[in-house]
């Protein structure tokens, strides 16, 4: 059985810092190669976003699925894209 290659995916972050409220976490991120930038507020949307983005990847690469707890893994396929 042959392993998949790995793929690398560059995000680029930018903070919004306000001088009134310095410990917030705002800004826009965005995945290099790609046109849409989503903004956000706080931790929880920042985590949300880049679980999105790197979502993506693993949906071009390999199937996606999740176990109970919610969290997502990968599985590797023998045949075609869409068979398991």
């Amino acid at each position: 059985m042959t392993r998949p290659m790995r793929t690398t995916l560059t995000i680029v972050v930018r903070l919004l810092v306000d001088t009134d409220d310095p410990h917030a976490l705002r800004g826009m991120i965005r995945a290099v190669g790609r046109a849409e930038e989503h903004m956000f507020a706080d931790g929880q949307t920042l985590l949300a976003l880049l679980h999105q983005i790197t979502g993506h990847v693993a949906e071009a690469g390999r199937p996606e699925r999740h176990d109970d707890s919610g969290t997502a893994s990968t599985t590797q396929t023998d045949g075609p894209p869409g068979q398991s």
